[in-house]
């Protein structure tokens, strides 16, 4: 059986056909995969300005916490699983970039 690909509207994380809830985990992994870099672009880092490549994103854990509606201790929880399931990477180069690569 082969696999597919569907594409889908940003706009669905906030269509008023769906209640704010608490997003589920495969909620949450679509909407990294869905926020991250098409094409290298600079975005606004922690310390400055951070570049980032094709497949990566840059989002403080506080941001995702609010954008998933979860406590910061499961966002981390959630980071950390993924990166031990090779779906996502710290790309992190030196102390001040905080991207990550979706695999």
């Amino acid at each position: 059986m082969g696999r597919n690909v569907f594409a889908v509207d940003r706009g669905v994380w906030d269509h008023a056909a769906f209640p704010p809830e608490p997003f589920t985990e495969r909620e949450a992994w679509l909407w990294l995969v869905g926020a991250a870099a098409w094409k290298a672009c600079e975005v606004r880092g922690k310390y400055g300005p951070v570049t980032i490549q094709r497949g990566q994103f840059c989002f403080s854990v506080r941001f995702l916490g609010g954008k998933f509606r979860w406590d910061k201790c499961r966002v981390v929880r959630f980071l950390k699983r993924l990166g031990k399931l090779d779906m996502i990477r710290d790309a992190d180069r030196d102390s001040k970039r905080d991207s990550v690569q979706i695999y």
